[in-house]
């Protein structure tokens, strides 16, 4: 096969969808070209994915690069506003929590637990029962959503809806089901790196500082307007850059028999913008690029994304995604032994490991310790990633009652499962184990189980 056959499809697909985007701009932000890419390649992983709001339409679905955007826009779906009450997971970020004092928003909260980081339950319940809740916004970052999907069941017998913050790019059976189930409220997903940054670099030949998508989507009883007030400068962002991309991408290969055509209507359609060079054209997409961070990306970007597909093909559903979950129990369990077997050999009041949940899913796992740099030293320098929470807001931190939570932000320490397969844990027979400065208040050490 020629190289003009093997570029010729792919290229005339994206000249196509670029085309067309620019032709009807008004036309840019429906959300369909998202919810295609989503069906396709996320809620696919699970046969047996059967959201009925899903199916029915009834979501509206938009992509930021932002948090705080998106997390705006999902309190505007839910109509958060003066004296709406709502329930917050304590450990929630700062800049999230901001957002919602800003809005003149009634905030209530209460303890989570040291084992799993979730609510408790008989206080959920409790909380549920006497409050009317506007919103219930959870705070998933290291896996363990069985209980989250629990409590979104729950608030859904109230007619409360649930808003999920799901921290972790890695998708899960547990994370698939959490996203089944649900159907009243919303989801903001870390998403992962954004491949619209892959599609300018083909183009630039350079590497743009690639940034984080936050994918969100919200599921109702009632048929809302997608196009809101998130998306007014959006569209103004984006029209340089898609028309140099254009211009760039059409000009890569002028040797394909139908870059003629594509020219001359390109010339047709954005004439006034008299791009004369690529030189030009990379400095115009360059010098907006920095502009679309504030932006909701378009929907022809998942129409480029499935056009030229990377990222999720690699999975070969269903059964990798069961593989896959069998052995980040395996090593989730495998760091919990670990732990265990420290307990022993650390100070006294260093270190405590919370109890396992073996029948469900982690993604991080976590410990208390009094010896933070100790840790980070000892596994770091094997490969494996490991990280403190923020302390809490200090709104949250003049409440009553949260001091497990004010615990977890002082001690906790997060491992990353999936930085830690295939790493070797250690040996803590052969470490310095001189005794490190221990708090004054120590840990409340638990026999291990």
């Amino acid at each position: 096969m020629s190289q003009n056959s093997e570029l010729k499809d792919p290229l005339q697909k994206r000249l196509k969808i670029v085309y067309t985007a620019l032709s009807r701009r008004n036309r840019w932000f429906t959300g369909l070209s998202l919810k295609k890419y989503l069906k396709q390649n996320i809620f696919n992983l699970s046969n047996s994915f059967n959201n009925t709001a899903i199916s029915s339409g009834r979501w509206s679905s938009y992509c930021h690069y932002s948090l705080v955007k998106s997390f705006q826009n999902m309190l505007d779906k839910n109509e958060i506003t003066q004296g709406s009450k709502v329930l917050i997971h304590p450990l929630l970020p700062k800049t999230l929590v901001q957002e919602i004092l800003g809005r003149g928003c009634q905030i209530f909260s209460f303890d989570i637990s040291k084992d799993s980081l979730n609510f408790k339950h008989q206080e959920f319940l409790q909380y549920i029962e006497e409050t009317n809740f506007d919103l219930i916004i959870h705070y998933g970052f290291n896996g363990l959503y069985e209980e989250l999907l629990e409590f979104a069941l729950k608030a859904r017998e109230k007619a409360v809806p649930s808003l999920f913050i799901i921290d972790n790019f890695e998708i899960d059976l547990s994370l698939l089901e959490l996203f089944e189930k649900h159907t009243l409220g919303g989801v903001i997903w870390s998403f992962g790196d954004s491949f619209w940054d892959n599609q300018l670099n083909e183009v630039l030949k350079k590497d743009l500082p690639t940034k984080k998508w936050f994918v969100s989507w919200q599921l109702e009883t009632r048929t809302r307007s997608i196009l809101e007030y998130h998306l007014a400068d959006s569209q103004t962002n984006y029209i340089p850059i898609l028309e140099s991309y254009f211009y760039l991408l059409l000009n890569q290969y002028p040797f394909l028999d139908f870059y003629k055509i594509y020219y001359n209507l390109y010339k047709v359609l954005i004439l006034k913008k008299s791009l004369k060079s690529d030189k030009q054209a990379v400095n115009i997409l360059t010098e907006n690029y920095q502009k679309i961070f504030n932006s909701a990306i378009p929907d022809l970007v998942f129409d480029l994304q499935l056009a030229k597909p990377v990222g999720f093909e690699d999975i070969d559903l269903p059964n990798q995604l069961i593989q896959s979950a069998a052995g980040i129990q395996q090593e989730s369990k495998k760091i919990y032994n670990y732990f265990l077997e420290a307990v022993k050999k650390r100070p006294e009041g260093s270190l405590e490991v919370p109890t396992f949940f073996l029948d469900k899913s982690y993604l991080k796992y976590f410990i208390y310790t009094t010896e933070a740099e100790f840790w980070h030293n000892n596994l770091s320098s094997k490969g494996i990633e490991i990280f403190q929470l923020d302390f809490l807001d200090p709104f949250l931190e003049k409440m009553p009652h949260l001091e497990n939570a004010k615990f977890i932000t002082e001690y906790g320490l997060f491992v990353d499962i999936f930085s830690s397969i295939d790493k070797d844990f250690p040996d803590l027979t052969t470490e310095d184990l001189k005794e490190a400065e221990i708090s004054e208040n120590p840990l409340e050490l638990k026999s291990p189980e």
